[in-house]
């Protein structure tokens, strides 16, 4: 599944990253829709990480805001000896704080739970945290021969991407984009980030689960799709492809998008995921579905907008 990348050659530490990353904010949190059922089982987490490997991931997403997933991370890399890459997260900083020690200790807590010396990519969780005092250069330094391979910033608005574009350093940009949400591509600002040599991860690339979902039935915040929906189902199957593939050949096809992150609840979903990504979808039915798809409110595809499922469900 790894493919030559443009950043490749720009941001090292994550050469060989593959098309697909897992997400694993599911590995470690009552997260989603599904949060009534509480942490997924620590087998399970591991299926699914050992599933990622079988499939030619070599990229695991996290946070420290993720409950267990960095230590059941850390645990799954010890038990295999297999140590994929891994980008993780800064949590919100807190007010009153010294940003560069909180920082410094919480990478420190991520790097002992994962288990490893240096973490391939670390990310700003909340954009703005990246204009404090202090965070801009203690994150040059530690990536200058230090305990990150690169940093960057993960985004939910142009504004945001375009002023993180503007701290030196900073090669890692992540980003919602989907079928539904194509607000990042339009307004050029992913273009500026692979322009700028950043490695563009797409986040939310199923819309928080709308691409997997029936017609009948959808939770309230996803009612405004409902119309939509069923025509996107009608053209995925009129096309032979399945709208889950048509969803993921919307936002891989991007030349800007160097990987799609992906949460799953188990292994077979992550398999099917897997499977769809090497679909073939002509590019004329993409088009289609973007049209059909364009113009619905951010209410439906933005989750700062919906009922929080579960702890860290809006920051992911």
């Amino acid at each position: 599944m790894a493919k030559p990348h443009r950043a490749d050659a720009l941001s090292g530490s994550l050469a060989g990253l593959s098309d697909l990353t897992l997400g694993t904010a599911q590995l470690g949190l009552a997260y989603g829709p599904k949060a009534e059922m509480g942490v997924m089982p620590a087998d399970r987490a591991a299926d699914i990480l050992s599933t990622a490997a079988a499939c030619g991931v070599t990229c695991l997403d996290t946070a420290a805001a993720y409950g267990e997933a960095e230590d059941r991370i850390g645990g799954w890399c010890r038990s295999r000896d297999e140590w994929p890459l891994v980008v993780t997260k800064l949590p919100a900083l807190t007010d009153g704080a010294d940003p560069v020690r909180a920082i410094n200790d919480s990478l420190q807590r991520s790097l002992t739970a994962l288990d490893r010396a240096q973490v391939d990519g670390y990310l700003v969780h909340r954009a703005s945290d990246l204009a404090r005092d202090g965070v801009a250069a203690f994150l040059r330094a530690e990536s200058q021969g230090g305990r990150i391979g690169a940093f960057g910033v993960s985004v939910y608005t142009p504004e945001e991407a375009d002023a993180a574009l503007a701290v030196a350093g900073l090669s890692l940009v992540q980003a919602p984009v989907s079928l539904v949400n194509q607000t990042m591509i339009d307004s050029g600002a992913l273009a500026r980030a692979a322009d700028a040599g950043c490695t563009v991860f797409a986040r939310s690339v199923l819309a928080q689960g709308l691409m997997l979902a029936s017609v009948d039935g959808l939770p309230t915040h996803f009612l405004a799709a409902k119309p939509v929906l069923g025509r996107l189902h009608g053209l995925a199957e009129e096309a032979g492809c399945g709208l889950l593939a048509l969803a993921l050949a919307a936002v891989s096809r991007r030349a800007e998008i160097d990987s799609l992150v992906i949460g799953c609840d188990d292994a077979a979903q992550l398999e099917a995921v897997a499977a769809a990504m090497g679909t073939a979808v002509a590019p004329e039915v993409v088009d289609a579905a973007l049209a059909l798809a364009r113009g619905l409110p951010a209410a439906v595809f933005d989750p700062r907008f919906w009922p929080k499922f579960g702890s860290g469900a809006d920051r992911c």
